[in-house]
């Protein structure tokens, strides 16, 4: 049952006959809800429990904002931004640097925002350049996307 109501209510939801139940396309205002169950056994006995069940969507990083790479002169300025343009809040970010833990030092910072995580360089050096990648995680998954930070010498 959902909410009081005795499933199967669509084609969307199938109950197979070990009890489980099975959503296809899941949809958060008509699949979220308290589920229960109830069963019986030959001698009449019978067992019964609920859950809430709520939908969380997953983040999506948007590729117009994290482009594969981005070229700079040493000594210039630049920003990689890393922007969840769907998910459900609240969303963690972090960054990744060649596959290790970036953390900001010297000239560089990062900040976040609700949906938005942003590495600002104020002064690119050599060692900048790398592979930097964001991490966006909620309840629901984690995503991430990677962008090569070239830097041109003096």
């Amino acid at each position: 049952m959902r909410d009081g109501v005795l499933l199967p209510l669509n084609h969307r939801q199938k109950i197979n006959h070990g009890g489980t139940l099975t959503i296809q396309g899941v949809q958060r205002s008509a699949d979220r809800g308290e589920y229960s169950c109830s069963v019986k056994n030959s001698e009449g006995q019978m067992a019964s429990g609920a859950t809430y069940v709520s939908v969380v969507v997953p983040p999506v990083i948007d590729a117009h904002y994290f482009r594969e790479s981005i070229t700079v002169d040493e000594e210039a300025r630049t920003k990689l931004m890393c922007v969840v343009i769907k998910g459900d809040p609240p969303m963690r970010f972090h960054w990744l640097k060649n596959g290790q833990t970036f953390l900001a030092h010297g000239d560089t910072t990062v900040q976040t925002f609700e949906d938005t995580s942003i590495v600002t360089f104020k002064k690119v050096v050599s060692s900048d350049r790398g592979q930097y990648t964001c991490v966006a995680t909620n309840v629901a998954s984690s995503t991430n996307r990677t962008m090569q930070l070239i830097v041109n010498g003096k």
